[in-house]
């Protein structure tokens, strides 16, 4: 069904309107970079599918992009196929994340590797946490880029730390 869409030049890139968009915000090209295609035939679809979407549309939700999505689930196929296609790894998502912070937090090393690479990573950019209180903004901090909150609580516990806190760490 996706060949024959894309084969009649079916305009997948509409923003008059949300019909290519499910109720995440998320577009085709989205979903599909979330996908680990089992055959040739399945990666074309999916490599005909980031050619002819714009690689850079934000979700309407959360902002994220189909690499912050590919980089977030480890898929490192759908990562190399994105930056090919155009795809900007300094775009940020509503919470200012950008794809080598989501591969920093999940101990991608080898997706934040292939970033550093193969992209133009602004290494100065930092995201946003905020708290709320009484529906103001309380707080607005920045985190540096290869802070992991979460791995140096475990470090701390004696739990296996998986993530990575220096770009030295990457090239070890």
């Amino acid at each position: 069904m996706t060949k024959v869409v894309l084969n009649k030049g079916q305009n997948i890139n509409k923003t008059d309107s949300k019909l290519n968009q499910n109720n995440a915000g998320y577009t085709a090209m989205m979903l599909a970079s979330l996908t680990a295609p089992d055959s040739p035939s399945s990666m074309e679809v999916v490599r005909r599918l980031m050619e002819l979407g714009n690689a850079n549309k934000q979700s309407s939700q959360t902002g994220q992009t189909a690499l912050h999505l590919a980089v977030r689930h480890g898929r490192v196929v759908m990562v190399r196929l994105l930056l090919s296609c155009g795809a900007d790894a300094n775009l940020q998502d509503k919470e200012g994340t950008t794809a080598l912070m989501f591969a920093s937090e999940r101990g991608h090393t080898h997706i934040a590797r292939l970033l550093l690479e193969r992209s133009q990573c602004d290494l100065s950019l930092a995201d946003k946490v905020t708290l709320s209180v009484g529906g103001k903004i309380r707080a607005q901090k920045q985190r540096t880029l290869f802070t992991d909150r979460t791995a140096m609580r475990q470090n701390e516990k004696g739990e296996r730390y998986s993530g990575f806190r220096r770009l030295s760490d990457l090239f070890e």
